[in-house]
């Protein structure tokens, strides 16, 4: 469970525009994740699923992209799986009109799973799941 790690951003405006430019570039998924530190709210911005710091190594140097680093990003907050793309999309949709931003890792049996956020350690991952719960989604923190 690895993710490239692009940057962190103190404005969501910024870390939006982070997201933006990776997902054009239409490598990976690029999504971006809210942690509250002793300064404050900040936005990090990751891409990808790998299942080695390997693939991910392997992948940053394919792609030349030299400004991320791979890290260890095994919880996420589960959203659900699904096997039809129409409620995995309705879901995706619903998701970004309150501000989260998703990404899928499709399963070895072609089921999709959609998530939100990835954290090390676990407890960082607690308080998105409180957020969630609150909005009425529900989910629940896994090993990627």
């Amino acid at each position: 469970p690895y993710s490239l790690y692009i940057g962190s951003f103190k404005t969501l405006k910024r870390a939006n525009s982070a997201v933006s430019i990776y997902t054009k570039k239409g490598l990976r998924p690029a999504y971006k994740v809210e942690v509250s530190l002793s300064n404050g709210a900040w936005y990090r911005v990751y891409m990808g699923y790998f299942e080695s710091s390997g693939a991910a190594d392997k992948f940053r140097r394919e792609n030349e992209l030299t400004e991320t680093e791979v890290k260890k990003t095994p919880y996420a907050n589960l959203i659900g799986t699904y096997s039809s793309t129409a409620k995995l999309e309705d879901k995706i949709r619903s998701l970004k009109k309150l501000g989260f931003s998703s990404y899928v890792i499709t399963d070895h049996g072609g089921k999709y799973r959609l998530f939100v956020g990835v954290f090390y350690p676990k407890g960082r991952a607690e308080r998105l799941r409180r957020e969630l719960k609150s909005k009425g989604i529900p989910n629940r923190i896994v090993k990627r």
